[in-house]
C-alpha cells in the first residue's frame, strides 16, 4: 500500500503546488470572494446574503474556479509536454487520475475559503446568525467534487477545454436549463445548491426559482458528486492508459 501512497500524494502535492502557482489563482481568490466584497457595500439580511451567496458565488464564480481548475490538473501536463514524467514510474493510472482529482478540489477549496469565510464573518456580524455560512461552506465543498470530477478529463482529452466548459457553464446553465423543464438535474451547481437550500431551510425570494424541479438534499447532492467523481476517476483512467499506447 505504501508503495502507491507515497507516489500518489507526490502527484497529488505536484499538481496542488503547481495549481496554486498559476498567476491565475490570484484572480481565482478574488472571484471567489467577490460575493462577499459586495456584501460590504449594502445592508445584510438573511435574505439578501442568501442572494449574493447563491447568484453570484455559487451560481458563477465557483464553477468558473473549479472549470480552470480542474481543467488544468492534467490538461497542464498534456499542454507542455510533461505528462511522460507524470507516469514514467510503473504506477496505477487510477492513482494519477485520483491524485489528481483531489489536488483540484483541495485547490478550490482553497482559493475559496476567504470568500467563504469574510461573507460567513459578515453575515454573522449582521444577523446574529453564527451558522449562516454553513450551508454556502458544505455546497461549496460538494461543487468542487462535482465540477472537478466533470472537467478533469476533459482537461485532458481537449485542447479546449475552458472553452467547452465556459459554454457549458453560461449557456446550458445559464439559459437553457432555465428556460427547459426538467434541464435543471444536468446543472452541476445546482447539485450544491441543493445541498444549500436543504441547510437553509429553503432559500430566499429572488433566487428561489433557481431549485427549479429539483428537491432540496444534503445527502442526494452528496451521493451526486461522488457518483461523478467514480466515473472521473474511471474515465481519466481509460484515457490514461490509452495515451500510454499512444
Amino acid at each position: 500500500m505504501r508503495t502507491v501512497i507515497k507516489p500518489g500524494a507526490a502527484i497529488f502535492a505536484n499538481i496542488f503546488r503547481r495549481l496554486m502557482q498559476r498567476r491565475v489563482a490570484l484572480f481565482l481568490v478574488f472571484a471567489t470572494a467577490a460575493h462577499a466584497l459586495l456584501m460590504l457595500t449594502f445592508d445584510l439580511t438573511d435574505r439578501n446574503f442568501g442572494e449574493v451567496t447563491v447568484g453570484l458565488f455559487l451560481a458563477v464564480a465557483l464553477p468558473v474556479t473549479a472549470l480552470i481548475t480542474a481543467g488544468a490538473a492534467l490538461g497542464d501536463e498534456r499542454a507542455e509536454n510533461t505528462m511522460p514524467f507524470l507516469l514514467v514510474k510503473p504506477l496505477p493510472r487510477w492513482v494519477v487520475a485520483v491524485s489528481s482529482l483531489l489536488a483540484s478540489v483541495a485547490t478550490v477549496f482553497t482559493v475559496s475559503m476567504i470568500g467563504i469565510l469574510l461573507a460567513w464573518l459578515l453575515g454573522a456580524r449582521a444577523t446574529g446568525d453564527n451558522m449562516i455560512g454553513w450551508p454556502a461552506f458544505v455546497a461549496m465543498v460538494i461543487v468542487a467534487i462535482a465540477y472537478s470530477a466533470v472537467f478533469l478529463p476533459i482537461g485532458l482529452l481537449a485542447t479546449r477545454s475552458t472553452l467547452i466548459g465556459l459554454a457549458y457553464i453560461l449557456i446550458w446553465e445559464g439559459i437553457i436549463t432555465s428556460v427547459v423543464d426538467g434541464a435543471a438535474a444536468s446543472s452541476i451547481w445546482r447539485i450544491g445548491l441543493t445541498a444549500y437550500a436543504d441547510m437553509n431551510d429553503g432559500l430566499p425570494r429572488g433566487v428561489d426559482d433557481l431549485l427549479a424541479n429539483l428537491e432540496p438534499g444534503v445527502g442526494g447532492a452528496l451521493a451526486k458528486a461522488l457518483v461523478l467523481a467514480a466515473v472521473s476517476i474511471g474515465v481519466t483512467t481509460w484515457l490514461l492508459r490509452k495515451r500510454d499506447m499512444a
